[in-house]
């Protein structure tokens, strides 16, 4: 294993392999083979759960280390977390608050805003809701469904198996920094 990442980029590593024990173990591998440092201060309990927050040099690392794991869905950069929505807008109101410049590109880009679910579907209107809940972004780039300039995720981390009424345990508001199944 690398030493660890002493400063950098945290992000959150989602995992898309039922493959729990190999998870953490794939990225170190890789992380070592490609000489990148690779921290993961908090490793949370891998079956239940395909988040996980890793700390990396850069993006440009994330992206390195991405493109060769298999067990892996992507990279997010964190805008904002919580038990709940509210607790995630929040988060992500004193994100923006601090990170000015960075909001203040990504507004005047193009985007999408994906809503997913690690343990349940969403219908529709559900998904139109979640997003509606962020207009206070003030995105005033367009709209774009196919290679935005940003794409951001709603990820709500319900647990595997668990009824459609189960309130999620936790919510992720991310920007997309490297996408297995559609790289930039």
């Amino acid at each position: 294993m690398q030493d660890t990442a002493t400063s950098g980029v945290t992000l959150l590593a989602y995992f898309a392999s039922c493959e729990y024990a190999f998870r953490i173990p794939e990225l170190e591998a890789i992380a070592d083979t490609l000489n990148i440092p690779i921290s993961i201060p908090f490793v949370t309990d891998m079956t239940s759960t395909p988040f996980v927050k890793v700390v990396l040099p850069s993006h440009d690392a994330a992206r390195q280390i991405a493109t060769r794991c298999v067990t892996l869905k992507g990279f997010y950069e964190v805008w904002g977390e919580g038990n709940d929505y509210a607790e995630t807008k929040e988060d992500v109101k004193r994100f923006i608050a601090v990170e000015k410049e960075l909001h203040k590109r990504c507004a005047s880009e193009s985007f999408k805003i994906q809503v997913e679910a690690y343990g349940r579907k969403l219908n529709t209107q559900y998904q139109k809701e979640a997003r509606d809940g962020f207009i206070f972004l003030d995105f005033e780039g367009d709209v774009v469904m196919e290679n935005p300039q940003n794409t951001f995720h709603i990820f709500e981390d319900v647990g595997e198996h668990k009824p459609n009424v189960q309130p999620p345990r936790r919510v992720y508001f991310v920007r997309e920094v490297y996408n297995f199944f559609f790289p930039s």
